[in-house]
């Protein structure tokens, strides 16, 4: 009989060395990167599974084989005057269907931009959330700036 394996979810502590990879990346009261077309940073980590994910705050290495969900939010405050270009990139190059252009005034209301994408990796890959603008914005000290959701949909060995 053809048995597909069972995948179920854990709990730490208990979590088991087969479960699937997941990891949310994210950033409080400010929107930045260090030059147009570079990684926005996202110094916070909520939930990363050990030994899956690499990070410098602005790059996210995939470590895993495997194919994965990939989201990103930015939320700009709404006194933020921004034109630019969000997209994910994969090994430096944009995801086409990530690529969101923004043109917002001071005067417009709260935005939120988000976008996703499923990634296949082979090999080892490097993830960013990139503006075609350099940006400094700043939010409220407990506002979520932006977010990137990583989470694996299936194994490869």
């Amino acid at each position: 009989m053809n048995e597909k394996p069972c995948c179920k979810p854990c709990c730490p502590p208990s979590c088991q060395s087969d479960q699937l990879a997941h990891a949310l990346f994210f950033q409080i009261g400010l929107l930045a990167n260090n030059a147009p077309f570079d990684g926005i940073t996202l110094s916070e980590t909520a939930a990363e599974t050990f030994g899956d994910f690499f990070s410098d705050g602005s790059t996210f290495q995939i470590l895993k084989p495997g194919v994965y969900l990939v989201t990103y939010i930015v939320n700009i405050p709404a006194a933020a005057t921004l034109n630019t270009t969000f997209a994910l990139q994969v090994n430096r190059q944009d995801v086409a269907s990530t690529m969101r252009v923004i043109a917002k005034t001071s005067t417009d209301t709260p935005h939120t931009v988000t976008a996703q994408a499923i990634i296949e990796a082979s090999a080892p890959i490097a993830l960013r959330l990139s503006s075609s603008s350099q940006l400094t914005i700043t939010g409220a000290a407990t506002e979520t700036m932006a977010s990137l959701s990583i989470v694996q949909l299936v194994k490869c060995h």
